[in-house]
């Protein structure tokens, strides 16, 4: 008897397990709604995941094309196609003006033609007082058109100060405009 009871015993709580079990994760329609949502959910995640990493490649080679573009833009603005000698006069005169000096000559000579680029030497006289042609140097330096000093001369005439300079602009054009 006691075996039986043993065995009906272990039986009912088998089939209890079996029942709880089966309650627990009976598979209804709600339930299989939830789980193919999560899978959507999860293939969602990984479709933006993948975009993300797509736009933040794009981005940066946008970002490389960008700064290479400015950077050609920089040495377009320091060395032109062309000479643009009319415009850089302008920008002296506004240079002069800007620093209290007076231009005094400006004579464009003969342009220099190079390998991939020309070269415009022209000779400047300007005159004021020392703070004026100090402040003259310091603003052409910084102008965006490449400027060399060729020579420079300073000399003291009267109360101010003369300087006779041979500077150069450059174009990468072997043909440059007309003066």
């Amino acid at each position: 008897m006691k075996l039986k009871y043993k065995f009906s015993t272990g039986l009912l709580l088998i089939l209890v397990v079996a029942l709880i079990s089966f309650s627990l994760f009976e598979f209804t329609p709600e339930v299989l709604k939830v789980f193919n949502l999560k899978q959507q959910l999860n293939n969602r995640q990984t479709n933006f995941q993948s975009l993300e990493q797509e736009l933040h490649s794009k981005k940066s080679l946008l970002k490389t094309k960008l700064e290479g573009n400015l950077a050609e833009d920089k040495l377009l603005k320091a060395i032109p196609y062309q000479m643009q000698s009319n415009n850089f006069l302008t920008q002296i005169k506004d240079l002069v003006s800007k620093t209290k000096l007076s231009l005094n000559k400006y004579v464009p000579e003969d342009i220099i033609k190079k390998e991939g680029y020309a070269k415009l030497p022209i000779l400047l006289e300007i005159s004021g007082d020392y703070d004026a042609l100090n402040n003259f140097f310091k603003e052409l330096e910084t102008t965006t058109r490449l400027v060399t000093i060729e020579e420079m001369k300073i000399f003291n005439k009267k109360e101010e100060l003369q300087s006779e300079l041979l500077i150069a602009i450059y174009s990468l054009a072997q043909e440059a405009d007309k003066r």
